[in-house]
């Protein structure tokens, strides 16, 4: 049976600080992509203090590690929001995905920045700063990436007549899009549907899943 550790503990306690469990000897890059997305391998030489066992942990980041953005563009319409998702072609599993419009950043850009420039380039939509809110800060995976990802809202007016269907979504209208050879299938998506989609396996990519469910838990969606 597993504990309930409700009790205790206090989500708004303050953790004491721990110590690292290593002790970094040195680090040195053993790969790097020259163009596209700036793959990086680091090695870090380090000990394990408690016993001075010596091993190399490998580090993969992308863009020098700066900060990129997942762009959670939201349609607010009269009755209900709607959120922008997308097919993405992902070489790495080979296969479409349905995902949030996201991107790395560039030497100099702020987040917002960032945001704005990525989901132009993915879909054709354009934003102002007064549109972009930054609601949390996520690492894909801390343990072998290092990673800043920044879950972007912008949000956008509802054009009339775009009342959702009875499968919950509205096509993006004929014409707009970027020139993203990766993304194709733009669909404004009911929050009820992704949690369909989600739960039925159509949506795995875990940046789209934990980005959706931050957004859910600041409108404290139940």
């Amino acid at each position: 049976m597993m504990k309930d550790d409700r009790a205790t503990i206090d989500p708004n306690a303050q953790m004491p600080p721990q110590p690292s469990p290593l002790q970094v000897l040195s680090s040195r890059q053993v790969f790097r992509e020259r163009g596209g997305a700036d793959f990086t391998v680091t090695a870090v030489d380090v000990t394990v203090r408690s016993t001075g066992q010596p091993m190399t942990i490998h580090v993969a980041s992308v863009k020098d590690g700066r900060p990129g953005a997942v762009c959670l563009a939201v349609l607010e319409g009269n009755r209900q929001e709607f959120y922008l998702l997308a097919r993405h072609w992902r070489v790495a599993i080979g296969t479409w995905q349905w995902e949030f419009p996201r991107g790395m950043g560039e030497p100099g850009e702020s987040p917002v920045q960032t945001a704005i420039r990525e989901l132009a380039e993915e879909t054709g939509l354009t934003a102002d700063p007064s549109q972009v809110c930054e609601l949390h800060r996520i690492h894909a995976d801390p343990g072998v990436m290092r990673d800043d990802v920044r879950v972007m809202e912008l949000t956008f007016p509802s054009p009339p007549g775009s009342d959702e269907g009875a499968t919950g979504t509205i096509p993006m209208q004929a014409g707009s899009g970027g020139t993203d050879w990766e993304l194709s299938n733009l669909q404004w998506v009911t929050s009820r549907r992704i949690r369909e989609m989600i739960q039925c396996g159509q949506i795995i990519d875990g940046l789209t899943i934990s980005s959706f469910a931050i957004r859910e838990f600041e409108r404290g969606t139940e």
